[in-house]
């Protein structure tokens, strides 16, 4: 099963981090990692520490080996067809108008869009999992039996887990797909007012096609 490295990482006491850069140390010009706790933490949500303390490897009583400090935590993706994982997902990173998003995304009538609705057309739906716990998802379809296109229909990840390039891992999966069956483009449609979409969609290679009714069309080669 494929995976992607990201900027996410686990203490030796198995709390999660974000890695956020390196700085140095303004008398000393020491590098110093800076990171975000990705967890309820009272005493403060960005650290620094040494780059080279960061990085290390230990041995703390109760190991029966050394390990790092912080470890690189790898992103699992897969491919599924589990409608409840994708329900309960959905309304976590669109509690206020993911039936809407969902039916739209999946082409289903709204009064379909519920936990088990069918698509009108084969979706592909790719899951990215931290540690075996679904944290964000891709939706796409091929519209046509002769469609050369892939489209991507729907992408949403957890906030907590925002930033660490999960999305642009689930892009990359999605393109190897499209090599695999043939397909020459990617295309996207956002919304003129959704600023995070677009700029990821530029930022990850894409083109504007067009721009009618409210919407951007950009694509990509495959």
């Amino acid at each position: 099963m494929p995976h992607s490295s990201t900027k996410l990482y686990h203490h030796y006491k198995k709390k999660p981090y974000k890695y956020l850069g390196l700085a140095r140390h303004s008398e000393t010009l020491e590098e110093m990692v800076i990171y975000e706790a990705l967890y309820p933490n009272e005493l403060g949500k960005v650290w620094v520490r040494p780059r080279d303390m960061f990085f290390e490897t230990i041995q703390k009583a109760g190991m029966s080996r050394p390990a790092p400090r912080f470890a690189k935590i790898e992103i699992e993706l897969k491919a599924s067809e589990d409608q409840g994982q994708l329900q309960w997902l959905g309304k976590a990173v669109f509690p206020t108008d993911w039936k809407n998003r969902f039916s739209k995304a999946w082409e289903v009538s709204s009064n379909q869009a519920g936990d088990f609705a069918s698509p009108a057309r084969s979706n592909r739906l790719t899951f990215a999992l931290v540690e075996g716990t679904p944290v964000a998802f891709m939706i796409g379809q091929r519209e046509t039996a002769d469609d050369e296109a892939f489209r991507i229909s729907l992408c949403g990840v957890l906030p907590e887990y925002r930033g660490l390039g999960i999305a642009t891992a689930l892009l990359e999966r999605l393109r190897e797909h499209c090599r695999a069956e043939g397909l020459a483009r990617l295309v996207i449609q956002v919304e003129k007012d959704a600023a995070a979409p677009l700029l990821f969609s530029l930022k990850g290679g894409f083109s504007i096609l067009s721009m009618e009714n409210g919407q951007i069309t950009l694509e990509k080669t495959a």
